[in-house]
């Protein structure tokens, strides 16, 4: 019997029972420098098996990836385009070997891509026995995922543009003697050099160096990644971003919407990190084109660890703001009526707090909000506090606390999100007790996190759009 297979909005994945299977590539288009290497999904020649890479060519003929273990390759997919990428979920990797060697000081790397969501480290190149990626994306030092290759981002001007989002985009990093020039879509911005290592031979998806730590694995999906073994010149490097910009169909983004809160918006590590509402909204069959999704939300926040967030010295995402729209959609307070043991009152105060601060609160730095109303807990104690939590947030002194209403200081930018009116067939799902206790939408073992099919309800809104998180963008 032939496996079965699955189509929805976020890639085919094949089940049912194990079977190697052979694809071959067809013809990959140019670039305007040949590269040393050239990984890409749609082009490379592979074999799978349970729906996972074990081989991949190399459409330059130096350097295949092989799965290290059984089962450890990423996942094959196929966009809603059309296009095939592969989905690393932070526990997959692809090997390849000294035949592809360079300088830390001297190579250039471009991506094709989709990030999962923000973290401290996204691996997404890394060489055997080297204390630096390659190429990462990271948002150590700060709140705002910069790409990186031994060093920060640290100009303040023009790095607005750097920030990188779920969506499909371009990265990349041109490393020479003294200085590396970032790429993100058309943006650029250099810093200084990082430290001088070589590399031979590496992983995809994994930092080689310390594979045992968790937290320095991938989450992203991968349409292309390009290597040169030297530092293109400016022009060169120019030219073959255009050309993959070009074929790719990526755009300038110039609005963005940042997801903050905890590991409701973060998503839960037993389920696919390539369906958080970022990647959901930023899905190519609904994404805007000009727009960024920036999830940066975290696993058992409470308000102040959003304000901490907010208030990064180095490289806040709240001073990361595109000439259009700037938006941030937040639901929180799940955990400071939990572990924090704040009461619904002490905890409706921390987010206006977070949301209207002299200076540094969210509104005051230019930004939109979307307040989203908390969805329900199976916990028959917490709903109760959420439900108190909620009618705060729907008053209308909210706007006044907020300084949001008409007539007031920031009018018109704070508006609030019904999750808990979203229905799907007449029914709500995230209202009550007894919605949470539906684990086709809620986790079973928690009642309080969304699986995956809630977690597309929660971004999109059911039957009811105009409840989803990011209705009305444009």
């Amino acid at each position: 019997m032939l496996d079965g297979q699955v189509f929805g909005s976020f890639g085919r994945q094949r089940f049912g029972r194990r079977r190697r299977g052979i694809e071959t590539a067809p013809t990959i288009f140019d670039l305007p420098t040949a590269p040393t290497v050239r990984w890409a999904p749609q082009f490379s020649a592979i074999t799978t098996s349970g729906g996972r890479v074990v081989t991949a060519t190399d459409s330059m003929g130096i350097a295949p990836l092989t799965d290290d273990a059984v089962g450890t390759g990423p996942l094959a997919l196929t966009d809603t385009n059309g296009r095939k990428f592969w989905r690393f979920n932070g526990s997959q990797r692809l090997s390849f070997t000294s035949a592809l060697t360079y300088s830390s000081r001297n190579y250039t790397v471009f991506m094709i891509g989709r990030q999962h969501r923000g973290t401290t480290n996204n691996r997404i190149l890394c060489g055997y026995d080297v204390p630096q990626p390659s190429l990462e994306v990271a948002t150590q030092g700060g709140s705002a995922p910069f790409p990186r290759a031994g060093r920060i981002i640290t100009a303040q001007t023009g790095r607005e543009k750097m920030m990188v989002g779920s969506e499909m985009s371009l990265i990349g990093a041109a490393c020479g003697a003294t200085a590396i020039r970032y790429f993100v879509d058309g943006a650029e911005a250099t810093t200084t050099q990082g430290n001088l290592y070589t590399i031979a031979g590496g992983e995809i998806g994994r930092f080689a160096n310390t594979p045992e730590t968790p937290t320095y694995q991938g989450l992203f999906d991968l349409y292309e990644l390009v290597v040169y073994n030297r530092k293109l010149t400016d022009t060169e490097a120019r030219a073959v971003r255009d050309t993959l910009l070009d074929h790719y169909g990526i755009v300038e983004k110039t609005n963005q919407i940042v997801f903050d809160g905890d590991s409701i918006t973060q998503s839960i590590s037993v389920y696919d990190s390539g369906k958080n509402c970022a990647m959901i909204l930023s899905d190519p069959a609904v994404a805007l084109p000009r727009w960024k999704y920036v999830n940066i939300a975290l696993s058992g926040s409470q308000v102040p660890d959003l304000v901490s967030r907010r208030d990064e010295a180095l490289a806040s995402w709240a001073d990361q703001r595109l000439l259009g729209q700037n938006v941030l959609a937040v639901e929180v307070g799940t955990n400071d009526l939990g572990n924090g043991a704040q009461t619904p009152a002490q905890t409706y105060a921390r987010i206006v707090n977070y949301l209207n601060t002299t200076t540094t609160g969210v509104l005051q730095r230019g930004w939109t909000v979307r307040q989203l109303i908390n969805i329900a807990s199976r916990s028959t104690s917490k709903q109760a506090d959420l439900e108190v939590l909620r009618g705060l947030l729907r008053a209308s002194t909210f706007l006044d606390d907020t300084l949001t209403n008409t007539g007031q200081t920031y009018a018109g930018k704070l508006s609030r999100v019904e999750l808990p009116l979203i229905t799907v067939g007449g029914q709500t799902i995230f209202s009550t007790v007894s919605d949470a206790s539906n684990t086709f939408y809620y986790n079973s073992e928690d009642g309080i996190h969304p699986t995956e099919a809630g977690a597309v309800v929660r971004a999109l809104g059911g039957d009811t759009p105009q409840y989803g998180i990011a209705y009305g963008l444009t």
